[in-house]
């Protein structure tokens, strides 16, 4: 038996160089089969199978991968010298200047498609364009009150009032979410009983599966581990990136049933989109309802203890 798990981890757990270069061939296999209709069975067969293993490899693979390559950028020549410069030494040593940089990028990633997205409903007449803008429209929002909530935090003298004022943030955050939570039911529903797709132009549709993935991994990653920190701030930013991932998720689902399923299959396009829909609306809800559930507790808490030093 131990000889069988040694071979089995030898197959399937590859250091990083070697997890890229065994499974980059059988992912360009598949692409391949894909974009040029190849209607060989062999070849077919051989690159399912082949891209099913790199795709094995590639997520048991993909901690050592990304530790290799932030390691290799962090070393880079050009990292090296914006650490150097005083914005770049910051950016590396202090987790809350680095952290605010996430929730003000993310803010305006959301603003910039709530605006896009609610042009093109007007434009287009299109309620599912104003359902997607009105899910951005949310998102930012939570986005933009988390920065502001950080910068209230950064002016507190005391420390149990810091942690008084970031546990009603996470409290907030996870009410925000049940907000959230119904725009995303808006584009489900959509998605569901009018067929609506999200559409991604040629290859672009294997980058953004990728890019998915990759958001929905690191989410999970950062919620697990900024769940017992300190700064609740940050730990409702990952919750509600994680919220944001799933969606991601759901809209790639959408696009690779539109792109790859045939005309026919309405009905288990129909079915699919429900059962993730449903999966990726309840698990926001529980998310939210956890949120909700753990803060009072705590902040009761804290505020006993506040008034206590008080007296």
């Amino acid at each position: 038996m131990k000889r069988v798990c040694y071979i089995l981890k030898k197959v399937f757990f590859l250091p990083p160089a070697a997890t890229v270069l065994a499974a980059v061939p059988g992912f360009l296999m598949v692409l391949s089969v894909a974009v040029f209709s190849v209607d060989n069975p062999v070849i077919q067969y051989i690159s399912y199978v082949y891209s099913a293993y790199a795709l094995i490899i590639t997520c048991n693979g993909l901690p050592g991968i990304i530790r290799a390559v932030r390691a290799g950028i962090e070393n880079s020549a050009v990292m090296r010298r914006l650490y150097s410069t005083g914005i770049g030494a910051r950016y590396r040593s202090d987790v809350s200047f680095r952290e605010d940089f996430f929730l003000h990028r993310g803010a305006v990633v959301s603003l910039v498609f709530a605006v896009y997205k609610v042009m093109s409903a007007f434009w287009y007449h299109s309620v599912w364009f104003g359902a997607i803008g009105g899910y951005y429209i949310v998102l930012g929002g939570i986005r933009f009150y988390l920065i502001q909530s950080a910068k209230k935090d950064r002016r507190m003298d005391s420390e149990e009032q810091k942690k008084l004022w970031r546990m009603k943030c996470y409290r907030n955050t996870g009410g925000m979410l049940l907000l959230l939570d119904m725009t995303m039911i808006g584009m489900i529903v959509q998605m569901i009983w009018q067929n609506r797709s999200y559409e991604y132009p040629g290859v672009v549709i294997y980058l953004s599966a990728a890019f998915a993935f990759y958001t929905l991994i690191l989410a999970i990653v950062n919620a697990f581990r900024y769940r017992k920190k300190d700064n609740r701030i940050y730990s409702a930013s990952k919750v509600l990136n994680l919220a944001g991932a799933l969606m991601s998720i759901l809209a790639l689902q959408t696009a690779m049933l539109s792109r790859f399923g045939d005309a026919g299959e309405e009905g288990f396009r129909r079915a699919m989109n429900m059962a993730t829909g449903s999966a990726v609306s309840l698990t926001v809800v529980g998310m939210s309802a956890f949120m909700l559930l753990c803060s009072p507790k705590k902040i009761n808490k804290l505020e006993l203890t506040i008034l206590k030093q008080k007296k």
